[in-house]
């Protein structure tokens, strides 16, 4: 039986690719090997012994003495980081509520901000800022207790006091957390030697001593003990030195 030159040189080449498959497995069977060993450390050390099964040894891997790291702040370094406000840049402080920034004075001390059931404010630290005498003191509810006392505003700036769901400057706002109270709901105003309540909302009016002021800009000139209702908010008016008493919140 003759084999032809074709068949001949198909034979050879198939068997040139299985050789040549078989070498490349090894090859990368080992290359496989080797870099296992390389990540798992040195390979096992395997010691005969006449009559005795062979023992098997893994040897450690070598441990660095690592010295612990310590850090010194120096005098210097502990001002900076004070004089550094905790958010915003360096020349500016952003309010929690309302997200927004003002001016930041070196050394001033953040407000607090008191976030109640019903209602939330800013209270500024003890002795930071000047009080006018009067204040609204949250009589019924969960909040029951709380006083809003008025901070008196910068130079040029108005002492108004608004109220309301929506946010609102430091200060300046008191945001009510309540489904009853409109977005923007009345507002507070020095009149002479007191105060008077105006109502800003057309569907949720303030009550002052249960009678409710009807229409947009209607306000009431408040005597010390008034009732005042926003929503299921109910705040008592305190005049003058009867003011005084209880937190320090704006």
């Amino acid at each position: 039986m003759s084999v032809s030159v074709e068949n001949l040189l198909v034979i050879v080449a198939a068997l040139a690719t299985t050789a040549f498959a078989i070498v490349a497995a090894l090859w990368v069977a080992r290359r496989r090997r080797d870099q296992d060993l390389r990540q798992h450390g040195k390979p096992l050390l395997v010691v005969p012994s006449a009559g005795v099964a062979p023992a098997v040894f893994a040897p450690e891997p070598a441990r660095e003495r690592l010295e612990p790291l310590v850090m010194r702040a120096t005098p210097e370094h502990v001002a900076q980081a004070a004089a550094i406000p905790w958010s915003g840049p360096v020349s500016h402080v952003e309010d929690p509520i309302t997200a927004t920034t003002g001016r930041f004075t070196q050394g001033t001390v953040p407000a607090e901000v008191v976030h109640g059931h019903s209602l939330r404010f800013h209270r500024p630290p003890d002795g930071t800022l000047q009080f006018f005498p009067a204040s609204l003191l949250v009589i019924g509810g969960p909040d029951a207790g709380h006083e809003l006392r008025f901070v008196h505003p910068d130079a040029g700036a108005t002492a108004d006091i608004t109220f309301g769901r929506k946010d609102g400057p430091p200060y300046r706002h008191v945001q009510l957390l309540e489904p009853t109270v409109s977005r923007t709901h009345a507002r507070m105003s020095p009149d002479g030697t007191g105060w008077r309540v105006v109502n800003l909302s057309r569907t949720n009016p303030v009550v002052v001593n249960g009678i409710a002021l009807s229409g947009v800009d209607t306000w009431h000139r408040l005597k010390h003990g008034d009732l005042v209702e926003m929503g299921a908010l109910v705040f008592r008016y305190q005049d003058g030195e009867a003011g005084q008493a209880g937190e320090g919140v704006a």
